[in-house]
């Protein structure tokens, strides 16, 4: 195979390894969801199995806003709610607090929750107290995300398969070169970070 040979299979090998590797994404995505009866139901593409599998968790952890995480949160309701914040509240990096003789009201609070879209509780001491519940997936996060969630993270499992299939099926492919073992190695980090660049590229523009 010729360089200039090598260098179109190369770009055309890349572009359809990441437009099949977006597609199973898209293929293997299934969720739960409970029926009318209340009854647990299985729905999603033709493949959710596999990631029903991957990313299942059977308990979750909750996990306190602080710090630039709470800081967020308040800004964005300063932005819905401008009169509540002004009149009833006021932020530090460890909690917002409703002020002295100021307390939220219950309609305040349920606007408040709606807003926020997160667990909203009022305190000891009147100030209000955000979580959320975060699933603790049984597959730890290395093996999850490059082999399910993760669209970006994908191409490192896959591409490598895609590329030793390659590497099995054209095996002049390095013919053009003295060190075909230094550019097999290189071309494998090429492909890979070319492949990350373009899934996330897709993803994003597909918005998944």
């Amino acid at each position: 195979m010729s360089i200039l040979h090598f260098f179109l299979t190369f770009l055309i090998l890349t572009a359809l390894s990441s437009c099949a590797i977006i597609g199973w994404y898209l293929s293997s995505r299934g969720s739960w969801e409970i029926t009318p009866d209340g009854k647990w139901k299985k729905t999603g593409m033709i493949f959710k199995y596999w990631s029903l599998f991957f990313e299942q968790y059977r308990k979750t952890k909750t996990v306190f806003y602080k710090g630039e995480g709470l800081r967020e949160k308040f800004e964005f309701l300063k932005k819905v709610h401008p009169k509540i914040v002004t009149d009833r509240l006021q932020y530090d990096l460890s909690a917002i607090w409703a002020h002295s003789g100021n307390k939220i009201t219950p309609s305040e609070l349920q606007l408040i929750k709606d807003a926020l879209r997160c667990n909203v509780s009022v305190g000891s001491n009147d100030e209000l107290i955000l979580s959320e519940e975060q699933p603790v997936y049984d597959w730890p996060e290395w093996i999850q995300k490059p082999l399910s969630s993760c669209p970006t993270c994908l191409s490192g499992p896959y591409g490598t398969a895609i590329y030793l299939v390659f590497l099995k099926l054209q095996r002049d492919a390095f013919a053009w070169t003295d060190s075909p073992i230094m550019a097999k190695i290189g071309f494998y980090i090429i492909f890979l970070l070319t492949l990350a660049c373009l899934n996330t590229g897709i993803s994003k523009k597909l918005k998944i």
